[in-house]
Protein backbone atom coordinates (compact mmCIF):
# COMPACT_ATOMS: atom_id res chain seq x y z
CA UNK A 1 0.00 0.00 0.00
CA UNK A 2 1.39 3.56 -0.51
CA UNK A 3 -0.04 6.39 0.94
CA UNK A 4 0.10 10.26 -0.08
CA UNK A 5 1.07 12.81 2.36
CA UNK A 6 3.87 12.35 5.47
CA UNK A 7 5.35 9.14 5.39
CA UNK A 8 5.55 9.62 8.79
CA UNK A 9 2.47 10.11 9.82
CA UNK A 10 1.03 7.58 7.44
CA UNK A 11 3.02 4.71 9.22
CA UNK A 12 1.37 5.44 12.38
CA UNK A 13 -2.44 5.38 10.86
CA UNK A 14 -3.87 1.90 11.69
CA UNK A 15 -4.88 0.23 8.13
CA UNK A 16 -8.11 -1.32 8.34
CA UNK A 17 -10.19 -3.74 6.18
CA UNK A 18 -13.43 -4.50 5.74
CA UNK A 19 -14.62 -7.90 4.15
CA UNK A 20 -16.67 -8.39 1.28
CA UNK A 21 -20.57 -9.05 1.98
CA UNK A 22 -21.38 -12.00 0.73
CA UNK A 23 -23.07 -12.11 -2.73
CA UNK A 24 -26.73 -14.17 -3.27
CA UNK A 25 -27.30 -15.81 -6.31
CA UNK A 26 -30.59 -15.05 -6.36
CA UNK A 27 -31.48 -11.05 -7.19
CA UNK A 28 -33.82 -9.37 -5.21
CA UNK A 29 -37.12 -10.70 -4.91
CA UNK A 30 -39.77 -9.93 -7.41
CA UNK A 31 -43.12 -11.01 -7.64
CA UNK A 32 -44.84 -12.59 -10.33
CA UNK A 33 -48.17 -9.84 -11.96
CA UNK A 34 -50.88 -11.99 -12.44
CA UNK A 35 -52.43 -11.07 -15.86
CA UNK A 36 -49.23 -9.07 -16.90
CA UNK A 37 -49.07 -9.16 -20.47
CA UNK A 38 -44.85 -8.13 -20.24
CA UNK A 39 -44.69 -10.54 -18.30
CA UNK A 40 -45.98 -13.75 -19.86
CA UNK A 41 -45.70 -12.23 -23.69
CA UNK A 42 -43.06 -15.02 -23.89
CA UNK A 43 -43.17 -18.91 -22.63
CA UNK A 44 -42.07 -19.88 -18.66
CA UNK A 45 -40.61 -22.32 -16.77
CA UNK A 46 -42.12 -23.26 -13.77
CA UNK A 47 -39.81 -24.69 -10.95
CA UNK A 48 -39.53 -25.13 -7.20
CA UNK A 49 -36.35 -23.37 -4.94
CA UNK A 50 -35.08 -22.72 -1.60
CA UNK A 51 -33.88 -18.71 -1.62
CA UNK A 52 -31.81 -16.96 0.92
CA UNK A 53 -34.03 -16.49 4.25
CA UNK A 54 -36.60 -19.05 3.39
CA UNK A 55 -36.94 -22.41 5.33
CA UNK A 56 -39.01 -24.30 2.52
CA UNK A 57 -38.86 -24.31 -1.56
CA UNK A 58 -41.58 -21.74 -2.62
CA UNK A 59 -42.93 -21.67 -6.75
CA UNK A 60 -40.91 -19.75 -9.35
CA UNK A 61 -41.25 -18.74 -13.00
CA UNK A 62 -38.83 -17.07 -15.23
CA UNK A 63 -38.18 -17.30 -19.02
CA UNK A 64 -36.95 -19.80 -21.17
CA UNK A 65 -33.34 -18.23 -21.20
CA UNK A 66 -33.25 -18.20 -17.12
CA UNK A 67 -34.01 -14.39 -16.86
CA UNK A 68 -36.93 -12.32 -15.03
CA UNK A 69 -36.80 -14.79 -12.26
CA UNK A 70 -40.16 -14.15 -10.76
CA UNK A 71 -41.45 -15.73 -7.56
CA UNK A 72 -45.18 -17.28 -8.07
CA UNK A 73 -46.10 -18.18 -4.83
CA UNK A 74 -44.55 -16.86 -1.70
CA UNK A 75 -43.81 -19.57 1.88
CA UNK A 76 -47.66 -18.31 3.40
CA UNK A 77 -49.67 -19.00 0.39
CA UNK A 78 -48.12 -22.05 0.04
CA UNK A 79 -47.50 -23.54 3.71
CA UNK A 80 -50.60 -22.05 4.83
CA UNK A 81 -48.52 -21.56 8.42
CA UNK A 82 -47.79 -25.59 8.69
CA UNK A 83 -44.21 -25.92 8.36
CA UNK A 84 -44.31 -29.80 8.10
CA UNK A 85 -45.57 -29.66 4.90
CA UNK A 86 -44.34 -29.96 1.26
CA UNK A 87 -45.78 -29.82 -1.89
CA UNK A 88 -45.44 -32.07 -5.16
CA UNK A 89 -45.36 -31.05 -9.12
CA UNK A 90 -47.28 -27.73 -9.46
CA UNK A 91 -49.50 -27.90 -12.40
CA UNK A 92 -50.43 -24.50 -13.66
CA UNK A 93 -53.63 -23.64 -15.48
CA UNK A 94 -53.43 -22.61 -19.54
CA UNK A 95 -54.06 -19.09 -18.53
CA UNK A 96 -51.68 -18.73 -15.74
CA UNK A 97 -54.30 -17.79 -12.71
CA UNK A 98 -54.57 -21.22 -10.81
CA UNK A 99 -51.76 -23.91 -9.75
CA UNK A 100 -52.89 -27.32 -8.50
CA UNK A 101 -50.18 -29.84 -6.52
CA UNK A 102 -50.16 -32.31 -3.73
CA UNK A 103 -49.83 -31.58 -0.63
CA UNK A 104 -48.38 -34.06 2.25
CA UNK A 105 -48.05 -33.57 5.26
CA UNK A 106 -46.67 -35.40 8.94
CA UNK A 107 -49.75 -34.39 11.03
CA UNK A 108 -52.92 -34.40 8.11
CA UNK A 109 -53.70 -37.28 5.43
CA UNK A 110 -52.36 -36.09 2.21
CA UNK A 111 -54.79 -34.05 0.29
CA UNK A 112 -55.35 -32.15 -3.32
CA UNK A 113 -55.03 -28.37 -2.99
CA UNK A 114 -56.04 -25.55 -5.33
CA UNK A 115 -53.85 -22.43 -5.61
CA UNK A 116 -55.74 -18.95 -6.97
CA UNK A 117 -53.09 -16.54 -7.79
CA UNK A 118 -55.28 -13.74 -7.99
CA UNK A 119 -57.29 -13.67 -5.01
CA UNK A 120 -53.96 -15.50 -3.27
CA UNK A 121 -55.55 -18.29 -1.42
CA UNK A 122 -55.62 -22.00 -1.74
CA UNK A 123 -59.03 -24.47 -1.04
CA UNK A 124 -58.35 -28.24 -0.56
CA UNK A 125 -60.11 -30.16 -3.26
CA UNK A 126 -60.02 -33.32 -1.28
CA UNK A 127 -57.46 -35.78 0.84
CA UNK A 128 -56.11 -38.90 -1.16
CA UNK A 129 -52.74 -40.38 -2.14
CA UNK A 130 -51.43 -41.91 -5.38
CA UNK A 131 -49.81 -40.10 -8.64
CA UNK A 132 -52.37 -37.47 -9.65
CA UNK A 133 -51.98 -37.16 -13.36
CA UNK A 134 -53.24 -33.64 -13.36
CA UNK A 135 -55.15 -32.21 -16.39
CA UNK A 136 -56.64 -29.17 -17.01
CA UNK A 137 -59.33 -28.42 -19.80
CA UNK A 138 -58.47 -25.51 -22.14
CA UNK A 139 -60.70 -23.27 -20.85
CA UNK A 140 -58.79 -23.19 -17.16
CA UNK A 141 -62.31 -24.37 -15.15
CA UNK A 142 -61.81 -27.88 -14.71
CA UNK A 143 -59.12 -30.10 -13.07
CA UNK A 144 -59.00 -34.25 -14.00
CA UNK A 145 -56.60 -36.29 -11.89
CA UNK A 146 -56.97 -39.43 -10.32
CA UNK A 147 -56.74 -39.98 -6.32
CA UNK A 148 -56.66 -43.49 -4.76
CA UNK A 149 -56.99 -45.43 -8.01
CA UNK A 150 -59.90 -43.35 -8.85
CA UNK A 151 -60.69 -40.80 -11.44
CA UNK A 152 -62.15 -37.19 -10.26
CA UNK A 153 -63.50 -33.50 -12.51
CA UNK A 154 -63.59 -30.59 -10.34
CA UNK A 155 -65.18 -27.69 -11.87
CA UNK A 156 -62.99 -24.97 -10.76
CA UNK A 157 -65.94 -21.70 -10.70
CA UNK A 158 -68.50 -23.91 -8.53
CA UNK A 159 -66.12 -25.73 -6.02
CA UNK A 160 -67.82 -29.33 -7.03
CA UNK A 161 -66.57 -32.53 -7.49
CA UNK A 162 -67.36 -35.65 -9.20
CA UNK A 163 -65.97 -38.87 -10.20
CA UNK A 164 -65.42 -39.95 -13.61
CA UNK A 165 -64.83 -43.08 -15.40
CA UNK A 166 -61.56 -44.77 -14.78
CA UNK A 167 -59.08 -45.37 -17.11
CA UNK A 168 -55.99 -46.82 -15.39
CA UNK A 169 -52.66 -45.98 -16.67
CA UNK A 170 -49.10 -45.43 -16.22
CA UNK A 171 -49.85 -42.13 -17.64
CA UNK A 172 -52.60 -40.21 -18.01
CA UNK A 173 -52.95 -36.72 -20.62
CA UNK A 174 -55.79 -34.43 -22.11
CA UNK A 175 -55.17 -34.22 -25.26
CA UNK A 176 -56.11 -31.34 -27.58
CA UNK A 177 -58.60 -32.43 -29.19
CA UNK A 178 -60.12 -33.58 -25.98
CA UNK A 179 -59.63 -37.36 -26.26
CA UNK A 180 -57.63 -39.02 -23.50
CA UNK A 181 -53.96 -40.97 -24.00
CA UNK A 182 -53.58 -43.40 -20.90
CA UNK A 183 -50.03 -44.93 -21.01
CA UNK A 184 -50.20 -48.94 -20.78
CA UNK A 185 -47.27 -51.07 -20.08
CA UNK A 186 -47.34 -52.05 -23.87
CA UNK A 187 -48.31 -49.40 -25.68
CA UNK A 188 -51.43 -46.70 -24.96
CA UNK A 189 -55.24 -46.58 -25.46
CA UNK A 190 -57.31 -43.62 -26.57
CA UNK A 191 -60.36 -42.76 -24.81
CA UNK A 192 -63.45 -40.26 -25.69
CA UNK A 193 -63.76 -37.68 -22.96
CA UNK A 194 -66.49 -39.91 -21.54
CA UNK A 195 -64.14 -42.72 -21.15
CA UNK A 196 -65.18 -44.67 -23.87
CA UNK A 197 -62.30 -46.95 -25.56
CA UNK A 198 -61.07 -45.33 -29.41
CA UNK A 199 -58.96 -47.56 -29.94
CA UNK A 200 -55.44 -49.41 -28.18
CA UNK A 201 -52.10 -49.26 -29.91
CA UNK A 202 -49.24 -51.32 -28.83
CA UNK A 203 -45.31 -51.36 -29.28
CA UNK A 204 -43.86 -54.20 -31.76
CA UNK A 205 -40.86 -52.94 -30.39
CA UNK A 206 -41.29 -53.76 -26.56
CA UNK A 207 -40.03 -57.17 -25.36
CA UNK A 208 -42.02 -58.60 -22.65
CA UNK A 209 -39.65 -58.16 -20.11
CA UNK A 210 -39.44 -54.69 -20.54
CA UNK A 211 -42.06 -51.90 -18.65
CA UNK A 212 -42.58 -48.19 -20.50
CA UNK A 213 -42.15 -45.63 -17.78
CA UNK A 214 -41.94 -42.02 -17.17
CA UNK A 215 -44.20 -40.76 -20.21
CA UNK A 216 -45.05 -37.47 -21.26
CA UNK A 217 -46.72 -35.97 -23.77
CA UNK A 218 -45.86 -32.49 -25.84
CA UNK A 219 -48.11 -29.70 -25.41
CA UNK A 220 -50.00 -30.53 -28.85
CA UNK A 221 -50.71 -34.03 -28.38
CA UNK A 222 -48.30 -35.04 -31.09
CA UNK A 223 -45.04 -36.24 -29.66
CA UNK A 224 -44.91 -39.06 -26.97
CA UNK A 225 -41.34 -39.57 -24.68
CA UNK A 226 -40.89 -42.44 -22.37
CA UNK A 227 -38.41 -44.53 -21.17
Amino acid sequence: LSACGDASTAAKEPITTQAAEPTSPWPPVRQEVQGDAETFSTPRLQFKAKIDGDAHETLWSMRLDGSDKRQVADMALLYQGHKDRRFGKPVRSPNNRYVVMVVVSDSVPDFRALIDLKTRTQVTIMQGSGDPDFNWTDDSENIIFHTDGKLYNYHVPSKTLNQRPGMKSLGFFLLPDNTFLAMKYEGFWIYDFKGTVLRKVEFDEIEDEEKISAPDISSDGSELVFT
